[in-house]
């Protein structure tokens, strides 16, 4: 879960100790223009957040709600003000707050996890556990419940309301910064209370505090030595410091000692998979699916499935993973992640008419979740939409692609993006040789997207190599590449691998494939833009010389172009670094 970002401050400040929660109604908006509404409600946020460093937490409360109600159809004013009434002790008007933001934000956008702390607050334990259970995967919502419900029950600032809210903040909303005041609290009102401890185990780790986490761990390990969570936390931290073998030991006992607890095959897995021992990982997610078998543990053999999906994708076993994906798509609950994921496998071993449904369903499925009312769905669909109608063209289906690429462009917003281009170029490549390029005129935001992301070459670390290899993206590339090698006329397409080589820093490959598409079709005025933009930033004056006339040529109103062409003129070939 997301918070606003004044949220974070608000109850970082005062919540340790704040007064007793009172009751409040939210008060009508006046009705105005909008623009008035936005002018109003910015500057009582600018008094509010001068009043939160002031400490005077009520009055800023009162100045955040008075924003929200000046521009009610703005659902981050309601999470402010939420927050700030959370943090002046005040739970309803909180809940009214959390609640009008939630009815205000487009469907499937995540909102705050304000209202469940607002409900906690209130002790309103079935409204609690319901968006619980909607927020966070079953098992973590069954192991919370314990917690949750003892802390309702509780009256506020005791051990059990101090632990319950702890474990709300770090386990279902991952936010360890305003979890730490509460359990601290735990620990110091009883040291003998391991959970305690092991939350602030992972609050100090989340929080970069290395002497106060090893403190805690310390003081959990002596106190439940022999526990799941013990046998994981010691692996953990032999882990850390490179003692491999005594992380695998203390997994291996933890398994033999507990053998229906998950964590520890998937905590054993992880540490094979990283010493590229991934026969050994296998066989330790296969163990976990075949005791989830012989238990009749239906819920932990689907998630032990899903473990061992995911970590044939990282060692690109796509056949492996396959099976599982397949069987996930087919629930009505499957997510447009999961459809996704099924088409980026297909792609990948070549099935490219089996891909097109699956393809075609990250769309519809995404689109009945969200709608398409806001500029960032809409670009999610067109882009799921452009990767089905071009799967279509990898599978020698013409006519297909160009009604799939027509359909797809009815998601554009008001301005043109590269994929919206791209697709009206494919459009007008599909229409056949000396197709008119109408669809593709110049306009003037266009300078925006037709300038690539050059990138340098880099250093990666890992979450930056599993992205850029991850198989949805490894799938886009096989597409293109696909189409490439079907179509050798296919001008497009040598336009949209150029822009993916420039974006992973592959810079020549990307000048080779616009120079290809120029010479498939040179009056098209954005590959030489890309071009004379590169060669710019390169240094290369004749030849960003060249591209930029070109550009000018044939579209004489690209202001970029004829700026960047002047100063090329009047610069000295001998003195590139002159303004």
């Amino acid at each position: 879960m997301k918070f606003a970002a004044a949220g974070l401050a608000i109850l970082g400040l005062v919540l340790a100790g704040t007064p007793g929660w009172s009751q409040g109604a939210p008060a009508a908006s006046a009705a105005d223009s909008r623009e008035v509404r936005e002018r109003d409600a910015s500057r009582l946020v600018r008094e509010a957040e001068d009043l939160l460093r002031q400490r005077k937490v009520v009055e800023a409360a009162a100045a955040f709600r008075k924003a929200a109600e000046r521009n009610p159809e703005d659902p981050a004013l309601w999470d402010q003000a939420g927050w700030a009434h959370l943090s002046a002790g005040q739970a309803d008007p909180a809940r009214q707050a959390f609640e009008q933001a939630r009815k205000l934000t487009p469907p499937g956008v995540t909102v705050s996890g304000g209202l469940l702390v607002a409900h906690y607050a209130l002790a309103n334990k079935n409204e609690l556990l319901k968006l619980v259970r909607q927020t966070v995967p079953p098992d973590v919502a069954t192991r919370a419940e314990p917690a949750l419900t003892r802390g309702t029950a509780a009256q506020q600032r005791t051990l059990d309301w101090n632990f319950g809210l702890a474990y709300l903040y770090v386990r279902v909303l991952g936010n360890s910064r305003r979890a730490l005041p509460f359990a601290e609290a735990v620990a110091a009102e009883n040291p003998k209370h391991a959970q305690g401890w092991l939350l602030l185990t992972e609050i100090n780790q989340a929080l970069n505090r290395g002497p106060q986490e090893d403190a805690a761990a310390i003081r959990f390990l002596e106190l439940a030595p022999d526990t799941a969570d013990a046998y994981r936390l010691r692996a953990y931290r032999c882990y850390i410091h490179q003692q491999h073998q005594a992380a695998i030991d203390e997994y291996q006992e933890g398994i033999t000692k507990h053998p229906e607890e998950a964590e520890l095959y998937y905590g054993l897995a992880r540490v094979y998979e990283r010493q590229n021992q991934t026969k050994q990982a296998e066989a330790t997610y296969q163990k976990l699916v075949d005791l989830t078998v012989q238990k009749k543990l239906d819920v932990l053999r689907l998630q032990a499935r899903a473990q061992m999906a995911n970590f044939q994708l990282r060692v690109k076993n796509y056949a492996g993973a396959l099976a599982y994906f397949r069987e996930a798509t087919s629930r009505p609950d499957a997510s447009p992640g999961v459809h996704a994921t099924l088409g980026a496998l297909l792609v990948l071993q070549g099935k490219w008419a089996e891909a097109i449904p699956a393809l075609d369903a990250v769309a519809e499925r995404d689109e009945k979740l969200r709608g398409r009312t806001t500029p960032a769905v809409r670009g999610d669909l067109i882009q799921a939409r452009y990767r089905a109608a071009l799967c279509r063209l990898a599978a020698g289906q013409r006519d297909a692609a160009g009604t799939a690429f027509r359909a797809a462009l009815e998601y554009r917003g008001e301005a043109r993006a590269g994929p919206e281009v791209e697709m009206r170029a494919f459009l007008v490549w599909l229409a056949g040789k000396g197709a008119p390029l109408g669809p593709l005129a110049y306009s003037r935001s266009d300078e925006r997207w037709a300038s690539f992301q050059w990138r340098e070459p880099v250093e990666e670390d890992e979450a930056r190599v599993a992205r850029r290899t991850s198989p949805q993206a490894s799938a886009w590339r096989a597409l293109l590449a696909e189409v490439k090698s079907k179509h050798a006329d296919c001008w497009p397409v040598r336009y949209a691998l150029a822009r993916q080589s420039a974006g992973e820093g592959a810079s020549a490959e990307a000048v080779s494939l616009l120079q290809e598409g120029i010479r498939l079709r040179g009056d098209w005025w954005a590959p030489h833009y890309a071009l004379g933009d590169h060669y710019t930033r390169e240094g290369k004056n004749p030849q960003a010389q060249a591209a930029l006339e070109r550009v000018v040529a044939l579209a004489p109103e690209c202001r970029a172009a004829r700026v960047g062409l002047s100063l090329l003129r009047n610069r000295p070939v001998d003195d590139p670094d002159r303004p």
